[in-house]
């Protein structure tokens, strides 16, 4: 489900947590919590489970940008862990693996994924407030 106001997100193990300030993609809505993917053209864009993009990060405040020539930069947060909802089935045995971008707030497995849009490495299976996830070390991707 994707996001339609700001989310405040569990994190942890900020101590590596690196922050970047990009150009966004035009004509995107970006809420604070958003998982910000890299889309075809290279552009920073609100995070889907969409083909040949890759995820960046998580942004760390809400910004929107107009139609084309956007001048909106997006500060993105990574190298640290958060927890997001799964709309995928993670196991025990899903540890240690890459997961994908479900919407701009979820997190999917790679088998259950349709594009493979990653974001990080799962570190911890947990559920919170009756809601099954995970914790994820947002990685850097080159």
């Amino acid at each position: 489900m994707a996001l339609s106001a700001d989310k405040k997100r569990l994190v942890r193990n900020i101590g590596g947590m690196k922050t970047a300030t990009v150009l966004l993609a035009d004509s995107q809505t970006v809420y604070e919590g958003a998982i910000i993917m890299r889309n075809a053209s290279g552009d920073p864009a609100v995070g889907a489970d969409t083909a040949n993009c890759v995820g960046m990060g998580v942004a760390a405040k809400a910004v929107t940008s107009a139609g084309s020539n956007s001048t909106k930069f997006v500060d993105l947060e990574y190298g640290h862990e958060e927890w997001f909802p799964s709309s995928g089935t993670f196991t025990k045995a899903s540890i240690g693996t890459v997961v994908a971008i479900a919407d701009d707030t979820t997190i999917n497995t790679q088998t259950a994924s349709t594009n493979d849009a990653l974001l990080g490495i799962l570190v911890q299976l947990e559920t919170v407030g009756g809601t099954a996830g995970g914790w994820v070390r947002i990685c850097e991707f080159a």
